[in-house]
């Protein structure tokens, strides 16, 4: 049986490293009411199912780099969500959920490291994943300005519109069938202007699944397939002006 290292798992929040990283876990909890009543011959019962909860919990070492103290305080000042990836090197395990940063602790011990912890609380459904189907490229598109910055692990969009109709389209080189259910990911910033449709298109440009505006920041997606093809596209587009910025961009089969 191959051991895995816990080293090669890193929490990223909004695909910046939590800096400095020692320890981390991840806890998945489903709350199971009882049902127990007179028939139940004395056992305890838990016939409906409840609520499914969960946390993510880190430890590191104080630094200035990376995502720290002073940048997660202020993710629970502002209450944002925070997109939560905890994923292995090579990227074949991969877990993903929106979270609100529930606490964190600053320790200052005499003469030691300082230390950093605390907790992300799942907001919403959360994904075991694997396989990014995005491409090096996109294949077309008719913005003013758009660039695409595949990273290492992830992806960046900048777009600029200044006027009318215009689209983005990304080639995924697998084939489509009906009902299958893709997940898009990404982090979204509007500098200005009307915020994007996102949805799949066949090879021949017609849509093929349910559409979704981006909403301001973490965005998890499911888009259902309503037809079949060899191939299909990732669209993104926009009817006004805008300017805009999408982080982490992944798609992926479930």
């Amino acid at each position: 049986m191959a051991k895995i290292n816990g080293s090669s798992l890193i929490l990223y929040a909004d695909g910046e490293a939590i800096a400095g990283q020692r320890r981390g876990s991840l806890n998945i909890e489903a709350d199971l009411p009882e049902t127990t009543d007179k028939f139940s011959q004395g056992w305890e019962e838990h016939d409906v199912d409840g609520k499914i909860s969960g946390t993510i919990d880190f430890d590191a070492l104080m630094s200035t780099t990376g995502l720290s103290a002073e940048g997660l305080l202020n993710k629970i000042i502002d209450r944002e969500d925070l997109l939560a990836l905890f994923y292995s090197e090579d990227m074949t395990k991969l877990f993903l959920a929106k979270t609100k940063l529930k606490s964190h602790k600053v320790e200052a011990p005499g003469e030691q490291p300082m230390a950093l912890s605390g907790s992300l609380q799942i907001n919403g459904k959360a994904y075991f994943v694997s396989g990014n189907l995005m491409p090096s490229s996109f294949d077309a598109y008719t913005y003013s300005s758009f660039s695409w910055d595949e990273e290492e692990k992830f992806g960046t969009i900048h777009a600029i519109n200044s006027s009318g109709w215009v689209y983005a389209r990304a080639i995924i080189n697998q084939s489509i069938t009906t009902d299958d259910i893709f997940l898009f990911v990404g982090f979204f910033s509007r500098i200005s202007g009307e915020v994007p449709l996102v949805r799949l298109l066949n090879s021949a440009g017609s849509v093929i699944s349910n559409e979704s505006y981006l909403t301001e920041g973490a965005n998890l997606i499911e888009f259902t397939a309503t037809g079949s093809d060899t191939t299909f596209k990732l669209d993104i587009t926009n009817n006004y002006s805008t300017e805009f910025y999408i982080y982490n961009t992944m798609l992926f089969k479930l």
